[in-house]
């Protein structure tokens, strides 16, 4: 049992003897691979969440801006509600002042 552990430990060092610097030279290379291939897949997933998070954020503004939107709608309706009530009166009161005698009238003229 020691021996094979032995092995393993021979056959895990690099500067081992049986292999063969061709083997060495790849060995490498396919780990670069997998670590570039797995940087990759991972930024994929960050542009993929970094854009979920901006879908969200984007989201929630427009329902702010919607809201905000709705209620200046609504007061905007109120006011010209309000104007049309105080254009009626100032009609009001104006026919009003129309039809009192002129204050100059009630003077005689010599």
């Amino acid at each position: 049992m020691s021996s094979s552990l032995s092995n393993l430990e021979l056959f895990h060092d690099p500067s081992y003897p049986t292999l063969s610097g061709r083997f060495r030279s790849m060995r490498p290379k396919v780990l670069v691979h997998r670590l570039n291939r797995s940087w990759k897949l991972s930024k994929k997933v960050k542009e993929i969440t970094r854009a979920e998070k901006l879908k969200r954020e984007m989201q929630v503004k427009n329902m702010k801006l919607y809201v905000m939107n709705k209620i200046i709608v609504e007061e905007n309706e109120r006011l010209r509600r309000k104007a049309m009530t105080l254009l009626q009166e100032n009609k009001i009161l104006l026919a009003q002042f129309q039809k009192l005698p002129h204050p100059d009238s009630n003077t005689i003229k010599y």
